[in-house]
């Protein structure tokens, strides 16, 4: 247990070993920790958007107040797939204030709304112009794909926002665990240096055993081991990004008062059996 990545742990099982282990860990070793505690925090992002999430909100592709109407979808419902394939004249089915839905719609057609969904022959392509921005998707028919799956405006949302997330979905896992993981990077660095350098101030004072800036980081990063291990294993079991923050800054603020009460960061008291 005193080689590394194992002598770190070892040190997690007490609050004075958590105390005694501040030492141990040089600079390039505490950067592999901290990134292996960020990394399994992320794991439950990437598990819930990978086999919990199946549709995302339209709102975050396509921002629009009047989506169709009911004769749209019925004309919708006319269309058909063949092996992946749409077999249709260009046609405009839909137009309201903000979207034009059609097949085959030219580049003009698409321009007339601020928002167009075009279904072409082997992909359909959801377009957006906002802010002077536009924004384009343009996807394949999966094998749900289906129209007749939808029989009203709501259901056509649904439909949407299950097939934008079935037709992106591993960039949409990629793009939110990478999110979320730099969210997690930056709060757990805050927390940590920060906690650090009011543990550094004490290097002064005869109560505290503490000598350098690193001593005080290696000892938050094992801190923030107990705190984030913990909070990822809840994420596992319930995944709520909040919850897990809350979980891991909660944890890593008794913990430290734990090790204050049990050594008052004096070495000759945490050595104490």
């Amino acid at each position: 247990m005193d080689k590394f990545p194992l002598n770190y742990f070892s040190s997690l099982r007490s609050p004075k070993q958590l105390f005694l282990g501040r030492k141990q860990l040089t600079w390039p070793k505490f950067i592999v920790i901290f990134l292996f505690l960020i990394s399994f925090m992320v794991m439950p992002i990437t598990l819930f958007y990978t086999n919990q999430v199946s549709a995302i909100p339209m709102e975050q592709f396509l921002s629009v107040n009047t989506l169709i109407d009911q004769e749209g979808v019925a004309r919708l419902r006319e269309l058909q797939l063949t092996n992946g394939r749409l077999t249709a004249d260009s046609e405009i089915i839909s137009v309201t204030n903000d979207v034009i839905i059609g097949t085959a719609l030219t580049t003009e057609e698409m321009a007339e709304r601020g928002a167009a969904i075009n279904f072409e022959e082997t992909s359909w392509t959801i377009r957006q112009e906002e802010d002077g921005q536009t924004r384009e998707y343009r996807m394949s028919y999966p094998s749900s794909f289906d129209f007749m799956r939808m029989t009203s405006p709501k259901e056509f949302e649904q439909f949407l926002e299950n097939e934008f997330y079935a037709s992106n979905r591993p960039m949409i896992i990629l793009s939110y665990s990478l999110t979320l993981g730099i969210l997690l990077f930056i709060m757990t660095g805050l927390i940590l240096f920060g906690a650090a350098f009011f543990l550094w101030l004490t290097r002064k004072s005869k109560f505290s055993s503490i000598k350098n800036f690193k001593e005080s980081a290696n000892l938050m990063l094992n801190v923030l081991g107990v705190s984030s291990i913990i909070a990822g294993f809840v994420g596992f079991i319930h995944f709520d990004f909040v919850l897990m923050m809350g979980i891991q800054s909660t944890i890593a603020v008794l913990l430290l008062l734990w090790i204050f009460a049990k050594t008052g960061f004096k070495d000759s008291k945490a050595i104490q059996v």
